[in-house]
């Protein structure tokens, strides 16, 4: 099985330092560069299924890169939902919310905004992965568009890696990771490339 993660390109709110969480917000054209510069390592590829978050940045993302297969939309792709935090900047948070912003400073894993912890997000991605590939043939190509959260976890729980080692693993948008097993019963994952392609 070869699994293909991209997270999303550059938004405004990526631009200006904001936090989007689940806020419908589309790439910019800068974004729609970096996903078409990853396209051409990835041609020729028959993709068994393609599954994306449900957010637009997200479901652009597969349809550039996979334009002929509809992507499957899953929740539990979503990036976290930082709640009342969404859509500002750290400076903005700190004079809203000083005592999340101090909380979160103590705890990275600590509920933001009044929403979801780093914690939450891992554990739905964990079990919406794990089910993926319990019901996937075990020689399928996956493409999954995704978030840095979503990819990011995606990666510790296949490999087997510890959920702190999350900030080790950041994805650069208008890259791709691979994560391949043999096809086999028991799938036993390992790194095939991380931050794969090219920058713009």
């Amino acid at each position: 099985m070869d699994i293909y993660l991209v997270r999303h390109g550059q938004t405004d709110h990526n631009l200006t330092g904001r936090f989007s969480g689940q806020a419908d917000i589309p790439m910019n054209e800068t974004g729609r560069s970096q996903i078409r510069s990853v396209k051409p390592y990835l041609e020729g590829i028959t993709w068994d299924r393609v599954l994306s978050s449900p957010l637009i940045r997200a479901v652009e993302t597969a349809r550039i890169l996979a334009p002929d297969k509809a992507p499957e939309l899953c929740e539990w792709l979503k990036e976290m939902d930082f709640g009342t935090w969404t859509g500002k900047t750290w400076a903005e948070v700190e004079k809203s919310d000083p005592e999340g912003a101090k909380a979160y400073e103590r705890d990275w894993k600590a509920r933001v905004g009044g929403a979801e912890s780093y914690y939450d997000v891992a554990g739905r991605v964990e079990e919406g992965i794990r089910n993926i590939v319990k019901e996937t043939a075990p020689d399928a190509k996956i493409l999954i568009a995704g978030h840095a959260a979503s990819v990011v976890q995606i990666t510790l729980t296949l490999l087997s890696l510890p959920k702190d080692s999350y900030w080790r693993w950041m994805p650069g948008q208008g890259t791709y990771a691979l994560l391949q097993a043999f096809p086999s019963e028991d799938l036993f994952f390992y790194l095939g490339g991380w931050n794969l392609g090219r920058h713009v």
